[in-house]
């Protein structure tokens, strides 16, 4: 799977330079991201222990900042922040940066609240101008999705620094 593979590698490229990680995913990714980062030695029982590597399912993300599937973005900000300076304390390199793995924006638009997925965007261009790190988001696209989730989705990476699709 395209998505834990690119995860695992910037997740293990920051611990491994002693820099943090988040990851924002599904529980059901959760045990899989685990061991492919077992698969590339990296002791992440260790990192979650040290607060260098946190894990968070995207449910329970996502259930505080939502309010009538919109986004407060005041309380995402406050809630990303925590999670970020948690990180980014626990670090060991010099100028640490903390790396976002983070299913959220496309849980979001896959459940239909494309609004609620952009304004989590703006939150994260914010938090990107506020501190040192790297975000990486994935969006579940298929077949399935019509010519005004298509257009939605353009909308949702005009957002973004770089976009790479598989």
């Amino acid at each position: 799977m395209v998505l834990l593979n690119s995860f695992t590698h910037n997740i293990a490229a920051a611990l491994k330079a002693d820099n943090a990680a988040i990851a924002l995913v599904a529980k059901p990714h959760q045990l899989s991201l685990r061991e492919r980062l077992k698969a590339e030695s990296v002791d992440v029982d260790s990192g979650i222990q040290q607060g260098t590597f946190i894990f968070v399912d995207v449910a329970e993300t996502l259930g505080t900042p939502l309010v009538d599937d919109l986004l407060d973005s005041v309380r995402a900000f406050e809630s990303f922040s925590r999670l970020i300076l948690t990180a980014s304390k626990a670090a060991k390199a010099e100028h640490p940066r903390v790396v976002i793995c983070c299913q959220c924006k496309g849980a979001l638009w896959a459940e239909g609240k494309t609004d609620a997925a952009i304004q989590l965007e703006w939150c994260c261009n914010d938090l990107a101008k506020t501190y040192e790190i790297d975000f990486l988001c994935a969006y579940p696209f298929s077949a399935s999705h019509d010519v005004e989730d298509e257009h939605e989705f353009q909308i949702i990476c005009s957002e973004h620094s770089t976009v790479y699709s598989r």
